[in-house]
């Protein structure tokens, strides 16, 4: 029997099960919408993985193929302290390095969405 949620959310993409959930990657419109807080538990500086980001991608999707064609020095560290919030757009190019120097890094990561979802889907 066809799925029929894939085929009435045809731009919606990358469809996959994990742990008997489905998860499946939002059009750029809802993208925009979504707004991750990071609440740091630990200092996080770049010698022990810092979130890193790329200034500006956050106004639309880039493709993997853009992203990896980016240069070391367009991405910025974003150091924490403990206890400090940070917040970003969800399409804002991102990364975590391995730490150079390994010490905890705990970060409670959720993600708003004022956005409606369409029938038989619902945030997770």
């Amino acid at each position: 029997m066809p799925d029929w949620k894939r085929t009435a959310l045809n731009c919606w993409t990358n469809w996959s099960t994990k742990a008997g959930i489905q998860y499946v990657e939002p059009p750029v419109e809802v993208q925009r919408e979504l707004l991750a807080v990071r609440v740091h538990l630990d200092s996080c500086s770049g010698v022990n993985g810092a979130l890193e980001v790329v200034p500006g991608s956050h106004r639309e999707r880039l493709s993997e193929d853009v992203v990896g064609e980016f240069n070391e020095g367009v991405f910025k560290v974003c150091p924490t302290g403990q206890g400090e919030i940070l917040l970003m757009l969800i399409l804002l190019v991102h990364r975590s390095r391995a730490a150079e120097l390994p010490q905890r890094r705990r970060v409670l990561h959720v993600v708003y969405s004022a956005t409606q979802l369409p029938d038989g889907l619902e945030w997770t």
